[in-house]
This record gives C-alpha cells, structure tokens and sequence, in this order.
C-alpha cells in the first residue's frame, strides 16, 4: 500500500514522504546512509535467515534490530536480534524516549554547570 500525501498525491515531491523513512533520512543521514548500505542489508537478511522469529513473542520477524541501540551507545556492528513489526515499534518507541530523557539530563547538567560558573 502506497502512502497518500496530504495534499492527494502518492509521489509528492512537493512535501515530501509522509514515511518515517524519509523523516529518519533527514534527522539522521549518517546513520539512514550506513542502514540503507549493502553490507548492513546483507547482515540483515544473515540475521532474519538465521533466526526467522521474534526473541519476545516468537510471530514471524520483519526487522533485525541491535540488542543495544546506537543511538544509546551501542555498536553499530553490534549483536542483532530478529523482531516483528509490533515489537520493533514498541522498543523503538521505548528506545526514543530514553534518547530523549539522556538529552535532556544533558541540557539539564550544562545548565548548571553554566550556573555555577557565572556565580563564581
């Protein structure tokens, strides 16, 4: 199934893809080009070939994902682990918001710091 831009159109090159791709490719473009490379595609499929089924519900696996995400630290050559479309979604999700919380302690932690500089 195509996806349908908001203005009607499936190929809007106005807009742009609604897909989280192309959303992905734009944010990241370092990481987007190394996962659309032919040596992570090779890897992926050794991965769902090797172990066809999710390791948390067991369904038919679609996606092979990094037991540690490289977004938190981990390697991108790391462990694999083959997932379903939900599961992959759910740990994703779980994933960005921890990304999201480290950011912020981050900010959190130069703000101070800022802080205790200038009162000095």
């Amino acid at each position: 199934m195509k996806k349908i831009c908001l203005c009607g159109r499936i190929a809007c090159t106005r807009h742009g893809s609604s897909s989280g791709w192309a959303a992905y490719k734009r944010r990241r473009p370092d990481r987007a080009q190394r996962y659309a490379s032919s040596g992570w595609q090779q890897r992926a499929r050794a991965q769902l070939k090797a172990n066809p089924t999710c390791v948390r519900c067991g369904a038919r696996a679609s996606y092979a994902d990094h037991v540690l995400a490289v977004g938190l630290g981990g390697d991108f050559d790391g462990p694999l682990q083959s997932m379903c479309t939900p599961c992959h979604r759910a740990k994703t999700l779980q994933e960005s918001h921890e990304a999201a919380r480290r950011a912020a302690e981050e900010r959190r932690e130069k703000s101070r710091a800022a802080w205790k500089k200038e009162e000095r």
